[in-house]
């Protein structure tokens, strides 16, 4: 019965929508190739980005393939969506995460609308993102899933998308791992993509150093780096959205006689300051609890019917703020009345210490296998170091980083 419904794969010119593409086919299904232009390269002073590279590389997988291809422009719905509240992001002093406004303002909404406004006869659009999708019979509603391959889990990124679209998309290497993907690719004679190395930081940024390319958007003002301690004055800085917090930052030696690694603790963006401690594991660079705005929910709303602690979430969730680590369970997330206005405020409390979390991340809420919403980290109110915990810290990028305890990382 599939063989006559239509699905627009999304093409990004790597391995996995290229065999996304080539098990729709294989099914039986009518295929056709769509790759998004999400960035104007006129716009800038040095052309690194790859994009061109990329629309080449999805070109030749749907000759490959002998399915159609198509090209949509929406480099300026990105910038306004997408980019430019990036610039005002960092310009704050916070570090954003622009896959998942990419995918929450343009890839799936507009994406999604453009195929079944454009293209005949379209059913559904898929991806090549490592989540799965799930029919919950009792509710009548899909739910998202985590990817088979721990690895390689995409439902991070996914976790603000709105949850009415979930019906309207296909993830077909959801159940495989990314081993699998690329014998595919290799097996059927997609060698050239096979062989491409899977893309690493922000599409947009190409190979330059990050520094250098924010600096064409953002007017440097320069401050001072002080050391949170002692409040000494180590050095200057040229602004502070070059830096994130826990990044290490090179201290002259002059004021650093001793040769220690100085981290980045804190950024105030009013004064134009940069706080940095010393050595990896202090305690200003850890924090068990912070802020974030209204959660965003793929699953049922979780604050209808909140009992008089107004616990929106306990300890059976789980939640993480970088892909590249596990889940690691939550104590609460608590929703609190604010006295200064009506909007009411949202903290997470953790069960281990994390690392350097920057506002502008996510938070992203699991239950077990289910991605069920995620909230903006907009405060970090409380270090360990502003809490005077003295206790052992462990080093949360090691204990739940994939890279560090998977057996069989590759």
């Amino acid at each position: 019965m599939s063989r006559f419904k239509h699905v627009v794969c999304a093409m990004s010119g790597g391995v996995d929508s290229a065999v996304s593409a080539y098990l729709l086919k294989k099914q039986g299904y009518k295929v056709t190739g769509c790759f998004m232009k999400n960035w104007n390269r006129q716009e800038e002073l040095y052309n690194n980005c790859s994009m061109e590279n990329d629309l080449e590389d999805a070109e030749y997988v749907c000759r490959k393939l002998d399915i159609p291809f198509k090209v949509v422009d929406f480099s300026k719905q990105y910038w306004n969506k997408v980019f430019s509240q990036f610039l005002v992001e960092y310009q704050q002093g916070w570090t954003p995460n622009p896959d998942i406004l990419c995918n929450k303002f343009i890839k799936f909404p507009l994406l999604i609308e453009h195929c079944f406004s454009n293209f005949d006869d379209v059913n559904y659009v898929a991806t090549g993102h490592y989540s799965r999708l799930e029919f919950d019979k009792k509710i009548k509603k899909f739910r998202l899933l985590k990817g088979v391959d721990e690895l390689k889990d995409q439902s991070f990124f996914l976790s603000q998308i709105e949850p009415n679209l979930l019906s309207k998309i296909m993830l077909p290497v959801g159940d495989m791992l990314k081993s699998q993907v690329r014998k595919i690719a290799s097996d059927v004679g997609l060698e050239r993509i096979h062989k491409k190395k899977s893309s690493i930081g922000i599409c947009f940024i190409g190979k330059r150093k990050f520094s250098d390319f924010i600096d064409e958007y953002i007017e440097q003002k320069p401050g001072m780096i002080v050391n949170l301690q002692t409040k000494e004055i180590l050095g200057e800085h040229t602004g502070i959205h070059h830096f994130t917090i826990g990044q290490k930052i090179a201290i002259d030696e002059q004021k650093n006689v001793e040769k220690k690694s100085f981290f980045v603790a804190r950024k105030d963006f009013e004064k134009k300051l940069v706080y940095v401690v010393a050595g990896t594991n202090h305690p200003a660079l850890y924090y068990d609890q912070f802020e974030i705005d209204k959660p965003h929910w793929i699953c049922e709303n979780k604050e209808h019917g909140l009992n008089s602690n107004n616990i929106i979430l306990d300890n059976k969730y789980d939640f993480k703020y970088q892909n590249k680590h596990y889940q690691s369970k939550i104590i609460y997330l608590k929703k609190i009345a604010s006295s200064h206005s009506k909007k009411s405020k949202y903290f997470v409390k953790t069960l281990n210490h994390f690392r350097a979390i920057p506002n502008g991340q996510y938070a992203v809420f699991y239950d077990d296998q289910e991605c069920i919403g995620s909230g903006k980290i907009i405060n970090t109110p409380k270090s360990l170091y502003d809490e005077k915990y003295s206790g052992k810290i462990i080093n949360s990028d090691k204990l739940l980083n994939k890279k560090y305890t998977s057996n069989y990382f590759k």
